[in-house]
C-alpha cells in the first residue's frame, strides 16, 4: 500500500515500519503491547501514535505520487471532481485538490497553506537532497571512526609487541645478572677449595681438611647444574612476593576507605554535635581534649552551597559548589595536628579561605591558645561576606581574626610577621613556593595536595635551618 498523511509509517521498536492503520489492528490495550507482522516481537507500545514517523519513507511515497518517470507531474483526477485535475495541494490537511475543491471545500484554508503541485515537487526534491546529503555526511563520520578504529588496533599490537620485547628483555637481564653473581661466587668457592687443598699438604690432620673439600666439590656441583628454568623459576617467586605485598597495600588501603565511609555515615545520624564528637572519639579520629571542647561549642547546624543563602539564613557556608566541603573525618584529622603544632601567642596564617564552618574551628583553637589569625584571600568580595557571615553566626571569633586585603604582598606579610604556622588552602604550587620561600625557620606549613575540587592528600612541611625542608603526608582525602 501506498503511504500517505492517513496511513503515517510507524517505525517500531525492532526497527520495521509498517503503516498505522495496519498496526492499529494489531495493537492490544489491555497489555499495552504490538505483534510485529514480520518477525512476531511482542513490543511494549504506550500507543501506535507515540511510535516515531519514518519521514523519509512518507516523503518518498508522497514524491512517487506526484513524479513521472522524467520528472513531469502527474495530473491525478479529483476524487470529488472527476472531470478535472488534482493540480494542488494543502498543506493544512495534507491532500492533493482540484481548482474546484481549492474554491469551495477548501476555501477557509489559509492562502499560503494551498500550494501548487509543482511547488510542493521542488520542496520535496529539496528535502529528499538534504537527506541524502546528511546521510552521505554520516557515512563520513563513520568511515572516519572506522579510520581510527584501525589506528587504534594497530597501535594496540605495536605496544604489545614492544611490552613482550621489554619483559623478555628484563628477563634476558635478570638471567644474565644472576650468572654473574653464581659465576663470582664460584670464582670465590674455587680459590678457598685451592687454599685448603695448600693447607692441606702443610698439617698432620689431613682427614678433617679432605672432608671440607669434599663439601665444597658437592656445593660447586650444585651450582653448575642449575639451568635457565631454575633461575626463571627464582625470578618467578620473586615477583608472586612483590605482587602479594602489593595486594596486601591495596586490601590495607580499602579497608581504610571503608572505615571513613562507614564513618561519615554514623556522622550523618548523629542528632548533636556532642553525639557526633563522642563517635569521633570512639573511632580513634579525635583524641584531644582541647579539639572536642572545641568541636562541642560550634554547632554545625545545617551547611548552605551557597554565601547569599548563608548568609541571609545565618548557616555554615562551605565551598560554592560543595565539592571541595571536608568530611568530618577530615577535619578531626586536621584539628590534632593543628593541635599539635599550634602554641601560645601563635601567629597562624591561612592562604585561601576555606568552608566558613572549618575556619570557624581553626579560629576557635588559635584564641583558645591566645594567638592571631590572618586570612589572605585574593578574592576580596568573598573575603567581605565570610567575614560578615562570621558576624552574624559567632561574633566573639572576629577578636583574634585579621582579614588581609587582596593588594598586600604575600611575601611582606610573611616576612613581616614571622608565622609559626602557615596552613595553605589554595591549590597552587607558585603560591606554595612563595609561601615556603618567605615563612621563617622552624615554621611549618600545612598544604592541601591535588586538582581543584579534587583534593588528594594533605602534607606537613617543616622549614629547617640552611632552608632545608622536611615533607611529611598527613592523611589522604
Amino acid at each position: 500500500s501506498k503511504y500517505s498523511s492517513d496511513r503515517k509509517p510507524r517505525i517500531l521498536p525492532c526497527g520495521h515500519t509498517f503503516c498505522q492503520i495496519c498496526l492499529s489492528g494489531r495493537y492490544s490495550l489491555d497489555t499495552s503491547t504490538i505483534t510485529c507482522p514480520l518477525d512476531n516481537q511482542v513490543l511494549d507500545v504506550h500507543s501506535v501514535e507515540s511510535l516515531l514517523v519514518n519521514f523519509a519513507l512518507l516523503s518518498m511515497d508522497e514524491h512517487n505520487q506526484f513524479m513521472g518517470r522524467q520528472g513531469n507531474v502527474v495530473t491525478a483526477k479529483c476524487n470529488i471532481h472527476p472531470s478535472l485535475n488534482n493540480d494542488y495541494y494543502c498543506t493544512e490537511h495534507e491532500k492533493f485538490i482540484c481548482a474546484e475543491c481549492r474554491t469551495k471545500a477548501h476555501s477557509q484554508c489559509s492562502h499560503h497553506k494551498i500550494l501548487p503541485i509543482r511547488t510542493v515537487r521542488e520542496d520535496k526534491i529539496r528535502s529528499l537532497e538534504r537527506t541524502i546529503q546528511e546521510i552521505q555526511e554520516e557515512l563520513l563520520t563513520i568511515e572516519d571512526a572506522q579510520s581510527r578504529l584501525s589506528q587504534c588496533e594497530v597501535l594496540h599490537d605495536q605496544l604489545l609487541e614492544n611490552l613482550i620485547l621489554n619483559i623478555k628483555l628484563r628477563v634476558k637481564s635478570e638471567y644474565s645478572r644472576r650468572r654473574l653473581t653464581l659465576s663470582n661466587r664460584h670464582s670465590e668457592l674455587d680459590k678457598i677449595k685451592n687454599d685448603l687443598e695448600l693447607a692441606h699438604s702443610q698439617v698432620d690432620e689431613p682427614g678433617m681438611l679432605q672432608s671440607s673439600i669434599s663439601k665444597l666439590d658437592s656445593i660447586l656441583g650444585a651450582m653448575n647444574s642449575m639451568s635457565l628454568s631454575d633461575y626463571l623459576r627464582v625470578i618467578e617467586v620473586d615477583i608472586d612476593h612483590q605482587n602479594q605485598f602489593n595486594q596486601f597495600l591495596s586490601q590495607l588501603s580499602n579497608q581504610q576507605e571503608h572505615l571513613y565511609k562507614s564513618t561519615e555515615s554514623q556522622l550523618i545520624n548523629c542528632d548533636s554535635q556532642e553525639q557526633l564528637v563522642e563517635e569521633l572519639k570512639s573511632r580513634g579520629f579525635l583524641k584531644s581534649t582541647r579539639c572536642m571542647k572545641i568541636l562541642k561549642q560550634l554547632d554545625r547546624q545545617e551547611f548552605v552551597f551557597d554565601v547569599e543563602k548563608a548568609y541571609s539564613l545565618q548557616r555554615w557556608v562551605c565551598s560554592s559548589n560543595g565539592v571541595e566541603m571536608l568530611s568530618m573525618v577530615a577535619i578531626a584529622h586536621l584539628m590534632e595536628v593543628l593541635d599539635k603544632l599550634i602554641n601560645l601567642k601563635c601567629r597562624v596564617l591561612i592562604e585561601g579561605l576555606p568552608e566558613t564552618y572549618f575556619l570557624a574551628l581553626i579560629g576557635s583553637l588559635v584564641k583558645d591558645y591566645s594567638g592571631r589569625l590572618f586570612v589572605y584571600e585574593q578574592d576580596e568580595e568573598r573575603a567581605q561576606k565570610s567575614k560578615t557571615l562570621l558576624a552574624e553566626i559567632s561574633p566573639t571569633l572576629l577578636d583574634n581574626m585579621e582579614f588581609i586585603e587582596k593588594g598586600f604582598p604575600l611575601s611582606d606579610l610573611c616576612s613581616e610577621e614571622n608565622f609559626s604556622l602557615v596552613i595553605d588552602m589554595v591549590v597552587s604550587p607558585q603560591i606554595r613556593s612563595v609561601l615556603l620561600k618567605y615563612i621563617a625557620e622552624g615554621s611549618h606549613m600545612i598544604s592541601v595536595v591535588g586538582n581543584p575540587g579534587e583534593l588528594a592528600e594533605v602534607k606537613l612541611v617543616t622549614k629547617r635551618q640552611s632552608s632545608e625542608l622536611l615533607v611529611q603526608k598527613l592523611f589522604h582525602l
